[in-house]
């Protein structure tokens, strides 16, 4: 949990001209460990979207005007599968909720924030 362990981290990374990112299962820079801390619910987006959306929000608002590669998508809780089978529709729905997200917490269009899209 970068972000987490110390919060001057991120300072110092981007101090040093560092770019940031996350894992393919850390989607809007948000550690899937700080869910396990600080989330509301279960990591299922299907019936816990506020909360997931809130949590996600939460990392944009602390990555700030600092660089980062930002993840979107979304892996099951445990880096599983979301469902037994595909379910596109869903993903999706989340990849555009994720970036309205972004466009919303950096007052720009979120095409102009680099990403990672992370796919199942």
């Amino acid at each position: 949990m970068f972000n987490v362990n110390d919060p001057q981290n991120p300072v110092l990374a981007d101090e040093y001209g560092i770019v940031m990112g996350t894992s393919h299962h850390e989607p809007l820079t948000r550690a899937h460990e700080k869910w396990k801390h600080a989330g509301k619910g279960p990591w299922n987006y299907q019936t816990n979207t506020a909360a997931l959306q809130e949590f996600w929000r939460g990392g944009m608002k602390r990555m700030g005007t600092r660089e980062n590669i930002v993840t979107v998508g979304m892996r099951g809780d445990g880096d599983k599968p979301m469902s037994e089978g595909s379910n596109i529709a869903l993903l999706e729905k989340i990849v555009a909720d994720q970036r309205k997200l972004i466009a919303e917490e950096t007052g720009k269009p979120a095409e102009q924030t680099p990403q990672l899209w992370a796919l199942y």
